[in-house]
């Protein structure tokens, strides 16, 4: 089972629009952390089971779950969708697919 995605080009568009509609949550590990981009909520999945209460705040908002390639945030998402969480997605190709719609064109 996959988790409801986002494609990197739909997301850095509507963040952009309507930032307050969205919560990127990075599920990489500390180890990963300076690799990519800094974001403000972080949750690895090792911590998921024991900490996913906190994101209750955010209700309401799309939980946007993001790692390195999207392996991970689609283990997150299911995660959460599993245990109650409404409007979470995955961010598909996660940070690398999301830097190169920044990345100018060849």
């Amino acid at each position: 089972m996959k988790a409801p995605v986002i494609p990197a080009k739909k997301f850095a568009e509507e963040i952009t629009e309507y930032p307050d509609a969205y919560v990127l949550v990075d599920v990489r590990d500390d180890w990963e952390y300076d690799d990519y981009p800094h974001v403000k909520e972080r949750l690895s999945l090792y911590e998921m089971p024991d900490k996913a209460e906190a994101l209750k705040k955010y209700e309401g908002k799309k939980l946007v779950l993001c790692c390195r390639t999207g392996v991970r945030g689609n283990v997150g998402a299911k995660f959460l969708l599993q245990h109650g969480f409404k409007n979470v997605y995955n961010l598909e190709g996660g940070f690398e697919a999301l830097i190169a719609q920044k990345e100018p064109r060849r």
